[in-house]
């Protein structure tokens, strides 16, 4: 899915910070749903990967394994900040969106071969 536009803060050589720019006309919330548009669980999920691959430098592997919670709904026209951080070691990706500064969704993934 398409990033929507973004900026980017670095901490630490294993974590990024992303403030990303909801448009009420983003592709994502097409279709999902009518009326009442949220932001997808899977597209935080593959927006949080294709983040982290660029960010990190993990090249194209996959996911093996994903925990998410989901908090709370994600509606266009909002701010989103995302907060990754990767554990090489455990081959593990944490990530962690919020709104308005409260958690929308947390979780981690485990990282395939690249």
């Amino acid at each position: 899915m398409i990033l929507p536009p973004f900026d980017t803060a670095r901490p630490g050589p294993d974590e990024a910070r992303f403030e990303l720019h909801l448009g009420p006309d983003h592709p994502a919330f097409r279709g999902h749903f009518p009326g009442m548009p949220v932001l997808p669980g899977v597209i935080q999920i593959d927006w949080a990967m294709q983040l982290a691959q660029a960010q990190f430098g993990l090249g194209h592997g996959s996911a093996d394994d994903f925990h998410v919670k989901f908090r709370r709904i994600v509606r266009p026209g909002r701010t989103l900040w995302l907060h990754l951080r990767i554990d090489r070691a455990r081959r593990r990706l944490v990530f962690e969106y919020l709104v308005d500064g409260e958690s929308a969704s947390i979780g981690q993934i485990r990282l395939g071969a690249s």
